[in-house]
């Protein structure tokens, strides 16, 4: 496996990765734990509440196996022709008395490449409850085979996308963007979350289903703390260094903590303003997407954008 989170595992988020070829199953949510090993000791999950967001999976017998995980969300990932299965539901801690069954998950969003390799695409195992998983927006595109009628579904999926070309950019030298004339684009549920797909870029809304956007959202923003005179970064977007400009209304007070965040919420740059004109050195980061936070030294934020 490639990422396995089990034995009492929950509010894991799991996103932007890129996996190729990871073994039996890419990510394993759940799985088979010693009851002497579950944290909390109380558990009644392998794992619960994980969030899979905006990667792209390459082969693999299994990219995505919910085992005994319940209330999982699974959401805009480029699954790209799997070994054998597409997902896998398994129970493999079977206590009626104490655990759940593996169920209330939801896949969803999720563009799926698939070939001659799976007949079947969803393998259910025994004590699971499979009826309450929700699949809904997921285009599934099989690409050996033209007549296919679409995935072997445990529940009847809200609004897919069958068999549609999504126009991969260059599957082959592993670029899987699309372009705004995929039929993949613009076609997902509209969610709160994730916002960034795996290039780091703003999901427009409604969405374009898979693990990166067709048509992404500008990276122009505007800050509101102030009212409608705003705030602004010059330039936007930033090239390496750039200001803070501040409305005519509202002086802020300095020495004033600029912080640079990464959609990871890891702080990659903090800065000490002493005079509005200062400018902040950014040049060192990778292109991307950031949230700016500022307040003064004394702690209290002020804007955030």
């Amino acid at each position: 496996n490639a990422i396995q989170c089990k034995g009492g595992c929950e509010n894991l988020r799991i996103e932007g990765n890129f996996f190729k070829n990871c073994g039996q199953r890419t990510l394993n949510i759940g799985g088979s734990t010693g009851l002497q090993f579950f944290r909390p000791d109380t558990a009644h999950f392998e794992a619960a509440r994980v969030k899979v967001f905006s990667n792209v999976i390459i082969g693999s017998v299994a990219p995505v196996a919910f085992v005994g995980a319940v209330e999982v969300e699974v959401a805009h990932n480029t699954i790209y022709r799997p070994d054998k299965w597409a997902i896998r539901i398994l129970q493999e801690t079977v206590d009626t008395s104490r655990f759940l069954p593996c169920g209330d998950n939801v896949f969803r969003n999720n563009l799926i490449v698939l070939s001659n390799a799976n007949p079947v695409v969803t393998n259910i195992g025994p004590n699971t409850a499979p009826e309450t998983f929700t699949f809904s927006n997921n285009l599934w595109f099989h690409a050996d085979n033209p007549n296919w009628s679409g995935p072997d579904l445990p529940v009847v999926e809200s609004d897919p996308v069958l068999n549609q070309n999504p126009l991969l950019q260059d599957p082959g030298n592993e670029d899987f963007g699309i372009p705004p004339g995929s039929p993949a684009a613009g076609q997902g549920l509209s969610l709160d979350d994730p916002q960034f797909d795996f290039l780091q870029q703003l999901f427009a809304d409604p969405p374009s289903i898979g693990a990166i956007e067709a048509n992404p959202v500008s990276s122009v923003f505007q800050g509101t703390a102030f009212g409608p005179a705003g705030l602004s970064i010059v330039p936007n977007p930033a090239g390496g260094s750039f200001r803070l400009v501040f409305p005519s209304v509202v002086r802020p007070e300095f020495p004033l903590q600029v912080a640079i965040v990464d959609k990871t919420g890891r702080i990659v740059l903090l800065q000490t303003l002493t005079n509005e004109g200062d400018v902040i050195e950014a040049g060192h980061l990778p292109e991307g997407l950031y949230i700016v936070r500022a307040g003064n030294v004394a702690g209290k934020v002020v804007l955030g954008f």
